[in-house]
């Protein structure tokens, strides 16, 4: 294991090689600069100490990317991380800034595609996927959140949050990992096929889609009119 003092110059050595490459020699944000790697260096400290916490793994892919086709739609896909856990099972994870809820991949319309995509339609030789997780980095806390397989013990604590899919409440009613995996790929063909037959109806899931939207001087959602 690294000594404190020989972490705390790994990890600021990345910052520093990893900045220079969007700074020019220039710039002259340098007391703005310097404030964002000490930010920097707190969060991945505070990060890979919860990375100790862990039960054994190992990571066996970084940012991954991968073609695939669900159903007539090809796609490139790219992954942040996918780890081997010690029995041998993947989990894939995807790198969130933000507070994110595991509710959200069990409905019945996907708000984040993207575990669901890699879970369904990549693979890795004979090792299977039997839980997925967010990786929440942020400065208000640090956190795992996501789903596993029912065969897995399930562990929660402050900063690693997993609950196996027989326990969920969900109004899908799904108690099991091969019935989620399921779902997620009906779901995902009939959008990509609704892609590829040029459907697009104007159907957000939410309001919260709408705050983001820039097509909102065209959009007749709220107007109450038959487009």
């Amino acid at each position: 294991m690294l000594s404190d003092d020989i972490l705390n110059q790994f990890i600021q050595d990345k910052i520093d090689s990893t900045l220079v490459k969007y700074l020019s020699a220039s710039s002259n944000h340098h007391h703005f600069i310097q404030i964002e790697k000490k930010r920097l260096h707190v969060l991945i400290k505070n990060w890979l100490t919860l990375e100790k916490s862990r039960p054994a793994f190992r990571i066996k892919a970084l940012e991954e990317s991968g073609q695939i086709s669900i159903d007539q739609l090809p796609m490139t896909i790219r992954l942040d991380r996918i780890d081997e856990l010690s029995d041998g099972s993947l989990m894939l994870i995807d790198y969130k800034t933000g507070k994110n809820e595991i509710n959200t991949l069990l409905q019945e319309r996907l708000t984040h595609p993207q575990l669901p995509i890699y879970a369904v339609f990549h693979t890795h030789a004979e090792q299977t996927c039997e839980s997925v997780a967010f990786a929440e980095v942020r400065n208000a806390k640090m956190n795992f959140t996501g789903l596993m397989h029912e065969r897995m013990s399930e562990t929660k604590n402050n900063a690693y949050h997993f609950t196996a899919i027989h326990k969920t409440k969900n109004k899908l009613l799904i108690n099991n990992w091969d019935a989620l995996l399921s779902h997620w790929k009906s779901t995902l063909v009939n959008v990509a096929n609704d892609f590829c037959k040029g459907n697009a109806i104007v159907n957000p899931i939410d309001s919260s889609v709408c705050e983001t939207c820039d097509l909102k001087s065209v959009c007749r959602v709220g107007v109450g009119v038959d487009a």
